[in-house]
């Protein structure tokens, strides 16, 4: 017979891998509303003990009216609300959480718009043994600057390196052994902004997959796409324009004076909002997506269509964004200088929605709102006497 214990909590393992982004739940809906505590209420409960092998099953269920997730310790396992003893003896702890939606607050274990390590332990189940969140995480969350995409590791020189953003448009270098340092804010370098001045929520920021690759002379490089125009305070050794729309922005990772850096290294040209980039050969792929990306109403003269408006609300809507989307267009560029080496103009008629990028067997595809899948390649070049 085995005892069991249960424990509820307000927030818990933020997300599921071994390094997992959690940013604010919003649906780009802007400025995220005032953050209140919560409680769980246990409507089911476990028994009191149970036998090896046996299946109990519990529910709880949140004030905030957000989905309790279930996990498990000791001498049980869960597939969601299912419990299983696994031993017929020691003790099983049944855990109810609820995550919430982003502070950052770790003595409640609430670590919003941070990134955390998780590893399975001998039950299987998920357990946080690091984190980091910047030191302005809250500030983030109040501004809706989400960490919105995923971090990238890649391990050079001997140190196990990570790499994170968000639409603040700022990249924090880690130490993956040693994720925000003692007090877990702490990065081993964060960049200057790379776009994003203004701080808006919408239409700003980075937004897409980040790559990083190495060269043939062991050169360390990290790829950020970006939407809107370039910070005007960054400055890069080379710049083939300066951005207005997005574009790509590429740093070096280096050691300066026993210090790890990520330094400027070129700057594309302008992209209609730039979501996503990836290496193959030497070639960076990206593209511009061409989506209207903005959740507010913009503001109308009077003798414009619709008459005038005092914009400023917000709405995400479809209605409102797809006639005011463009068209995708995908680049080739020179991954040592960022210069276009071809784009595909005009070509794609419709626009990406986070659809995403594949480059594969010599030929790069991308799919549009339209249902379309576009395949470009390089033509093989003709063989004498055929």
């Amino acid at each position: 017979m085995t005892m069991l214990k249960t424990r509820r909590a307000a927030a818990a393992l933020l997300g599921a891998g071994l390094l997992v982004g959690v940013g604010a739940a919003t649906s780009g809906a802007g400025a995220a509303p005032a953050k209140n505590d919560q409680t769980i209420s246990v409507s089911t409960h476990a028994p009191s003990a149970a036998t090896y092998s046996t299946a109990f099953t519990v529910h709880g269920s949140a004030s905030s009216g957000l989905e309790v997730s279930y996990s498990a310790s000791g001498s049980c396992s869960n597939v969601g609300d299912r419990f299983t003893m696994t031993s017929g003896s020691g003790t099983c702890v049944v855990k109810y959480d609820q995550v919430g939606d982003a502070t950052y607050n770790p003595t409640t274990r609430q670590l919003g718009n941070g990134i955390v390590a998780v590893k399975l332990d001998a039950n299987s189940q998920m357990q946080i043994v690091d984190w980091f969140a910047p030191p302005n995480a809250n500030w983030m969350r109040a501004r809706d600057l989400d960490v919105n995409v995923s971090p990238m590791a890649f391990d050079y020189r001997g140190k196990k390196f990570l790499v994170g953003t968000s639409k603040e448009c700022r990249m924090w270098l880690l130490d993956r052994d040693a994720l925000g340092g003692e007090d877990h804010r702490t990065s081993v370098y964060t960049t200057p902004l790379l776009c994003n001045d203004d701080q808006a929520f919408d239409g700003r920021g980075v937004w897409g997959s980040m790559a990083a690759w190495q060269d043939a002379r062991g050169a360390q490089w990290v790829l950020v796409p970006f939407w809107g125009p370039v910070s005007r305070d960054f400055k890069a050794p080379i710049e083939n324009g300066r951005p207005k729309g997005g574009g790509v922005g590429a740093y070096k990772v280096e050691q300066v004076a026993g210090k790890w850096r990520l330094n400027p290294a070129w700057l594309s040209d302008d992209m209609d909002l730039a979501e996503e980039v990836m290496v193959a050969n030497g070639v960076v792929f990206a593209y511009g997506g061409g989506e209207d990306a903005s959740q507010t109403v913009p503001d109308t003269a009077w003798n414009e269509t619709g008459g005038g408006r005092n914009g400023g609300g917000l709405d995400s809507s479809a209605t409102r964004r797809i006639p005011g989307s463009r068209h995708a267009t995908l680049y080739a560029l020179d991954a040592q200088t960022g210069k276009t080496l071809w784009s595909s103009g005009t070509q794609i008629s419709s626009w990406n929605h986070f659809s995403g990028l594949t480059v594969a067997n010599g030929r790069a595809y991308i799919a549009t709102f339209d249902g379309m899948l576009y395949c470009f390649g390089v033509a093989r070049p003709a063989t004498a006497g055929r």
